[in-house]
């Protein structure tokens, strides 16, 4: 019996096909609809590779009424209805932004372990506030995080002021893509205040004195948790925020292996790099040794993945299991790294957007093959009746 792989979706959408250019469309002519998953094309690659390596890669997602969920199988290029398939190891990509979609995903994953055993294929990190707990009690990784501490209202806000200087950043503690972000500095005796909003679209504010930014700031945020941190300059000549982003996944043995980096870039003046924000993926060995020089270039990526491989078995060690994790490091003017954030649900685009097809198709065959081992290790499954 072939192993069955089930992709967790917080949900599904119908995209309307659009006529070619030499169909003509009638007035009045109601479009066809077509399934798509969220991450449409990851999931179709994971499908496609997953059978030839006699894998059976299926998307599922919760329905409404809790504790039911649908399957889906690829067949002939498009996503077809299978049943309630009980699978043997879950990978877990449910991003879901809201509240609702998470906790339906939880209470599947309940209801699934109850009808049959499985697998989670990787863990899910907590928020960036115990992370940097954890990693900052290792003497290696300790010096490249960040200073930071907890937004807790205007008090906090003060304390960060005197901690760390008059440009700070404010970032959701659970956030993502960049979304929520907040530069707050002084510019010419004012306020001004930087960021995305919960859309993930770019705003400017300006206050002339404490109290409106402070009281923005606390309606902004709301129940949300924060974290604050001095803003660093990690900029490139041209005023271009950029970060690098590590992805490390485990190897069909089982073994830590980087299967990829890119460096992001901002616009002039953003708050964010993020792909999702706007920006634009560069090769990373080559940006690098364009900027810093090819010995300097070199000796800074090795050691950022070599602290991407520590930062991986540390986290595994605290909170399980990982198939994968994505590390974004952030460097300033002085050349001095800073890793700013570890992330358990990876993206991969950036990769096929570079045109770095063996990094694009790795990240994706990665996981299968971790999938397979721990099918293997975890054999025999009880059989896929539901």
């Amino acid at each position: 019996m072939r192993l069955v792989i089930a992709i967790l979706t917080s949900g599904t959408e119908y995209v309307p096909i659009l006529p070619g250019r030499s169909e003509a469309v009638r007035p009045g002519a109601a479009f066809q609809r077509k399934l798509r998953m969220p991450e449409d094309g990851f999931c179709r690659e994971l499908a496609v590779y997953g059978s030839g390596l006699d894998l059976d890669v299926v998307v599922i997602c919760p329905d409404r009424a809790a504790g039911e969920w649908h399957s889906y199988r690829l067949a002939e290029g498009e996503w077809q209805e299978c049943g309630p398939l009980l699978p043997d190891i879950v990978y877990d990509r449910c991003f879901g932004c809201q509240a609702g979609e998470r906790s339906r995903c939880r209470t599947l994953l309940k209801t699934l372990a109850e009808h049959k055993p499985f697998v989670l294929l990787s863990s899910e990190l907590p928020g960036k506030w115990e992370v940097y707990r954890t990693l900052r009690r290792y003497p290696e990784l300790a010096p490249l995080l960040p200073p930071t501490m907890r937004y807790d209202g205007a008090a906090s806000l003060r304390a960060a002021a005197r901690a760390y200087g008059d440009d700070l950043i404010l970032k959701p503690a659970a956030g993502m893509q960049g979304r929520g972000i907040i530069r707050i500095r002084t510019v010419g005796g004012r306020l001004r205040l930087t960021g995305r909003s919960r859309l993930n679209r770019p705003f400017t504010l300006s206050f002339a004195d404490a109290i409106g930014c402070i009281e923005w700031t606390k309606r902004f945020i709301g129940t949300a948790h924060y974290l604050i941190q001095p803003y660093l300059q990690l900029a490139d000549s041209s005023g271009r925020p950029f970060d690098l982003r590590v992805l490390m996944q485990k190897n069909g043995n089982g073994r830590w292996t980087e299967t990829g980096s890119a460096i992001r870039l901002g616009f002039p003046g953003s708050v964010t790099s993020n792909l999702h924000g706007g920006g634009t993926p560069r090769p990373a060995r080559a940006w690098l040794r364009e900027t810093y020089g090819e010995t300097a270039a070199d000796d800074l990526l090795g050691n950022i993945v070599r602290w991407s491989h520590t930062a991986a078995e540390t986290l595994e060690q605290n909170y399980g299991r990982f198939a994968e994790i994505g590390f974004d490091y952030g460097i300033d003017r002085n050349g001095r790294p800073w890793l700013l954030e570890a992330n358990s649900k990876p993206g991969r685009q950036s990769f096929r957007m570079l045109g770095d097809l063996q990094a694009a198709k790795d990240s994706v065959i990665q996981p299968l093959l971790y999938a397979r081992l721990l099918g293997r290790r975890y054999s025999p499954f009880e059989t896929n009746v539901s």
